[in-house]
Formats: C-alpha cells, structure tokens, sequence
C-alpha cells in the first residue's frame, strides 16, 4: 500500500513514484520505487516532502517547515 506514514491506502489505490524522478535522468528500477496512493503522490510532486531509500525502508522526509 501507500508508504506515506499512517496512511492506510492499500495497493489497489497506488501507483509506483520513482524516488528520482525518471525525467531527471532517475534509473527506471524497482529499487528506486515506492508505492504512492494519489493523495501522497501529489503531496511529494508539488510541497517541500522528500523520500529516500535506506537498507530498503522508505523514508517520508517532511519540510523544514513541519520539522525543523
């Protein structure tokens, strides 16, 4: 399902997001991706969150607005 913390989208409602963006040169690879629901896609395309990947475990990063 979604890897946004809390959200309880399940895998029906998600769509893969490249962690970086395919249209910067990202690797079209399933080690940079993670499951999105629609909501927290657009969250991360158009605000200040950020996600990596480490030791396979998906990391919401929010803006340093929300947490300094």
């Amino acid at each position: 399902g979604c890897t946004f913390p809390g959200c309880d989208r399940g895998p029906k409602w998600t769509t893969p997001h490249h962690i970086r963006p395919w249209s910067e040169g990202g690797p079209t690879n399933l080690d940079d991706l993670t499951s999105t629901c629609e909501r927290h896609h657009r969250l991360v395309h158009h605000s200040d969150w950020d996600i990596t990947i480490t030791d396979d475990i998906v990391h919401w990063i929010p803006p340093t607005i929300l947490d300094p």
